[in-house]
């Protein structure tokens, strides 16, 4: 028996289509027609949203700042040579820490008090990968009640805090800049010649671990408004920069912050109790002598409580490199600790650093 061949039969005009082809059903296409109503929706506000923005542009003109660019001795080659989860980890931290200690909201136990004091007093902290930006204002609550100079000379003691924090409190050894000028960041656009010229100074003229700053940037600084009234010596401002020997920036001379000079005058611990019982025994007593051999004896164990301690951190971060070149940085460390304190006196006398130990091989 013969098979009959089967003959398909297309009616023209029609493409055929399979039984199991998926239609759109009713619930589908409502969920269309409301997808692409959403879209439409969304363009339309973007579109308002960029007419509004192009009808008020971003206010540009220039207003006055500080501007600090900061970042970590030897990061690059640190985080370069990175290859594990714990050293990721233990560069995550050190950056967290110098975030914290320039008072980034984001890095310090309680960021809403942080927030708040960063706005009174015209304070601006921005995470730029190892790096971190300090941009300070006299437009704000502080500068009002301060006036400007104070609070411009206040805002420098905060970075010089700052950056002795990072040093002795966790041996992170930063270096950087500081210039003023115009800043704008906003919507992820930043302009700021004030920023430009601090980037080119910490990375041209910042070879140790200190902070720059170019003579323009001190004048300024010196010439600002409502400056309070000091008795001869008694203004601390100028004691903040310290030539960098014989560097010129444009002609001019460069300075540093003087982190050391101020800080081993500055009070970290406070009375002890044996110098506070003879103190105040001599002068219940009267014996104005005793009194002020027990004031002075309290004022160089505080200098040399920290001094021990800035001496310790340069010695490890030296023996824990073996990068001649990065040893060079804190040779002129231990140099510069040495420069900042005399060394025939009680107590200070202990914490000069031998650099007969550590001449380059």
């Amino acid at each position: 028996m013969k098979n009959k061949s089967k003959k398909i039969i297309l009616k023209k005009g029609k493409a055929p289509v399979a039984k199991n082809a998926q239609q759109p059903s009713r619930s589908g296409e409502d969920l269309l027609k409301r997808a692409m109503a959403n879209i439409k929706e969304k363009r339309k506000e973007k579109e308002e949203r960029l007419a509004a923005r192009d009808a008020n542009p971003p206010d540009l003109t220039p207003r006055p700042c500080l501007v600090a660019f900061i970042d970590i001795l030897g990061f690059g080659r640190e985080i370069e040579a990175a290859k594990t989860k714990e050293e990721l980890e233990k560069a995550y931290r050190k950056i967290r820490l110098v975030q914290k200690e320039f008072q980034k909201e984001s890095a310090v136990d309680d960021p809403e008090e942080q927030a708040e004091m960063n706005t009174n007093y015209g304070r601006r902290v921005i995470a730029l990968s190892d790096a971190v930006v300090v941009v300070i204002t006299p437009n704000c609550p502080a500068g009002s009640i301060m006036g400007i100079y104070d609070h411009l000379g206040f805002a420098v003691s905060e970075l010089i805090i700052s950056q002795t924090r990072c040093a002795v409190s966790h041996g992170i050894f930063v270096r950087g800049a500081l210039s003023h000028g115009s800043f704008f960041f906003e919507d992820d656009v930043l302009l700021s010649p004030a920023l430009a010229r601090a980037y080119e100074l910490e990375n041209e003229y910042a070879e140790y671990p200190l902070i720059v700053v170019p003579e323009e940037t001190r004048q300024a600084l010196y010439e600002a408004p409502k400056r309070g009234s000091y008795a001869k010596g008694a203004d601390p401002t100028p004691q903040y920069f310290k030539r960098l020997g014989r560097r010129k920036w444009r002609d001019k001379p460069l300075y540093y912050l003087d982190y050391m000079s101020v800080m081993v005058n500055e009070d970290h611990r406070g009375w002890l109790k044996e110098d506070l019982k003879d103190y105040l025994d001599a002068k219940r007593k009267g014996d104005h002598e005793r009194a002020q051999a027990a004031f002075n004896r309290r004022g160089l164990k505080d200098s040399a409580f920290f001094l021990e301690w800035h001496r310790k951190r340069i010695e490890d971060a030296y023996q824990a490199t073996a990068s001649e070149r990065v040893r060079k940085k804190y040779r002129w460390l231990m140099k510069y600790h040495n420069r900042s304190f005399r060394h025939d006196i009680d107590y200070v006398r202990d914490q000069v650093i031998d650099l007969s130990k550590y001449l380059a091989s």
